[in-house]
């Protein structure tokens, strides 16, 4: 190959797409845009997942005829040995020697077509566009696009006759694959029109946005995967990064009253650990009021710290010394996780229907005087706390033994939900979307249990875009339910769904050949993980990393929301230990490490809750 061929146009203002090292299931080169078979099956997927909004493409080739080669989309990790063919989870262009074939397993193994005819004893370009607005995608190869029956009427600039259409397209990856030993399979995300100095393009074509350069035209308004081309961070307010929203600060206790700065925002939201003791992590919320605590590993009822949690300020919050270690022991180290919702309501409601008591209600920063809760709910909350543009709410709550429905007021269905009864003995009621993988209803925060399932767990509403339903059975105070009996038992439910740039909620299976990789779209500055398909003999606790504690990788600096201990312990809260390694990226995290807390080869579900550090289209490695 010519040593041009090895250049590539990317910069520090912006970088293109390409195979990803960290997950890969090849050997990759040149940049990681080739990937060489060895006689099986061996798939990678890209750095890069589809962003929400926008037209995207991308091409590939081979070093040699076509055969055994493999572009598409995947939402799963590879292994070392998949066979796409047979895997649920992929959508893809396949030349295997004589043919070529549309498939689609996203739920069975489908194929689309087969198209037998024409020559493909030459390198082809194979083709891909995706509308993620509507999911469709357009399968191509040598300047043609096909539809769902291998005719060449595939349309991707007009928006017609795709080949096939994904569901839920923001979860999905682009991915390659190769079979043959000597055959080397190249990808072009805009980046290298020649596919390492394999073709000779006498013309080349920018995309939508006049950046990069493929070999093909691509569709009308379709763009290259690259930073340049990404969204900027989703909440559309002026002048915010992710920081706004959330930030994870560090502290050593004086053993008096002290005040806590460099959070940037007032929070609505302050978890506080000792990371020096075993003592009982601390939450306290704007809805509840500084001084009124919940521990996350505890059954126990909400309690009063007036002295060691004072005020929620500007830039931080105060904490003294009330005679325990738990925010301001003198010599002590702290972490506290800091979020930002809507701002701190001034009244409760009283009202039952129509709009809610004036002041009850602060929506992203605002006190409301007329609002009313969106999906008609049965049962109007006490107080909420919204932040629409972080994807954040607060709501207090008073139970209903027979059932109904609460508002959450976010603008979508929340990815995760944690709900817990203040004035019972109870545990913590979590719900996150990757339990729906394994038909669990619920976690528990304070413990290592995996999921459970009971039937009308949320009621028979379920949780949707407007709201979530309460289990309605029995008459006791709520314990490990989200009834919590007859009026008036409060209840405190944290709510959150996934923003591009800053959060996100999902989940990955456990491998020990090839340690997962999980694309975030951000660098996070927290992320916390819990095996949900088993106890793991009791090493499967909600593990906790941030930024401000380790703020370069290798990270192992561990805490644990169902475990009073310090740093430095496994997920039993007993064995010491100092290896349980993760990196945070520019564009997600990676496993290092095979353990029972992040990654078991033999559990099929973690889930994961992640919060930027900085978006994926600003961020740079650590």
């Amino acid at each position: 190959m010519a040593l041009t061929n090895h250049i590539v146009p990317d910069s520090p203002t912006n970088n293109f797409c390409t195979l990803n090292p960290l997950d890969n299931a090849s050997v990759l080169s040149d940049g990681s845009l080739v990937t060489t078979g060895n006689n099986t099956w061996r798939g990678t997927n890209s750095t890069f997942k589809l962003p929400s909004t926008g037209k995207w493409y991308f091409e590939s080739s081979t070093s040699v005829i076509s055969q055994r080669t493999v572009l598409g989309f995947t939402t799963d990790s590879l292994s070392k040995t998949s066979t796409w063919q047979v895997t649920v989870g992929f959508v893809g262009l396949t030349v295997d020697q004589s043919s070529v074939n549309a498939q689609d397993n996203q739920s069975s193994y489908t194929n689309l077509w087969t198209k037998t005819t024409g020559s493909f004893g030459i390198q082809m370009v194979l083709q891909m566009c995706v509308d993620c607005a509507t999911g469709n995608v357009w399968f191509g190869y040598n300047g043609n696009w096909y539809d769902s029956t291998g005719s060449a009427t595939g349309n991707p600039s007009a928006g017609t006759n795709p080949t096939a259409t994904l569901t839920t397209p923001t979860d999905w990856c682009p991915a390659i694959q190769s079979y043959d030993t000597n055959n080397d399979l190249i990808i072009n995300f805009g980046q290298d029109p020649t596919f390492a100095g394999n073709k000779s393009p006498t013309t080349t074509y920018p995309d939508a946005n006049g950046i990069g350069a493929f070999y093909y035209q691509p569709p009308t308004g379709a763009l290259a995967l690259c930073t340049a081309n990404l969204p900027d961070f989703t909440p559309t307010v002026t002048g915010d990064t992710p920081q706004d929203y959330f930030k994870a600060v560090k502290y050593t206790g004086d053993g008096g009253t002290q005040s806590i700065t460099g959070v940037g925002f007032q929070p609505d939201l302050v978890w506080v650990k000792n990371r020096t003791d075993a003592t009982s992590h601390i939450l306290s919320d704007v809805i509840r009021t500084a001084g009124k605590a919940i521990s996350s590993e505890s059954t126990a009822a909400e309690y009063n710290i007036p002295t060691d949690f004072q005020s929620f300020d500007a830039d931080g919050f105060t904490v003294g010394y009330g005679g325990s270690n738990i925010t301001n022991g003198s010599g002590k180290n702290y972490v506290a996780w800091c979020w930002k919702a809507g701002g701190a309501p001034t009244a409760d409601n009283t009202a039952t229907s129509g709009a809610m008591t004036a002041n009850s209600v602060s929506l992203n920063g605002t006190l409301q005087s007329n609002y009313t809760p969106a999906g008609s709910p049965t049962i109007y909350p006490k107080r909420m706390s919204i932040n629409t543009d972080a994807g954040f709410s607060i709501v207090k709550y008073n139970g209903n033994s027979g059932g109904g429905d609460v508002p959450h007021g976010l603008s979508q269905k929340p990815d995760m939900l944690i709900v817990r009864p203040l004035t019972a003995i109870s545990s913590w009621i979590v719900w996150h979307k990757g339990l729906e993988e394994l038909n669990f209803d619920f976690l528990y925060l304070d413990e290592p249990n995996s999921g459970g399932s009971l039937s009308n767990y949320w009621g028979s509403t379920g949780i949707t875009n407007t709201k979530f339903g309460l289990y309605a059975e029995g008459t006791g105070a709520g314990i490990n339910y989200t009834y919590a009996g007859t009026s008036p038992y409060p209840h405190i439910a944290y709510c959150w769904h996934s923003v591009e740039g800053y959060s996100k909620f999902g989940s990955y299976s456990g491998s020990y050949s090839d340690l997962p990789y999980i694309y975030t779209g951000f660098k996070p500055a927290f992320v916390m993980i819990k095996c949900s398909s088993s106890d793991i003999s009791g090493y499967a606790s909600w593990i906790i990393y941030d930024n401000a504690r380790d703020p370069y990788n290798q990270m192992n600096k561990v805490l644990y929301a169902n475990k009073s201990v310090g740093e430095g312990y496994r997920g039993n809260g007993t064995s010491t230990y100092s290896a349980l390694y993760l990196d945070f990226l520019s564009n997600g995290f990676k496993i290092r490490v095979s353990a029972g807390e992040t990654n078991d080869s033999s559990e099929p579900t973690y889930i994961y809750a992640a919060f930027a550090e900085q978006p994926f289209k600003f961020s740079n490695a650590r």
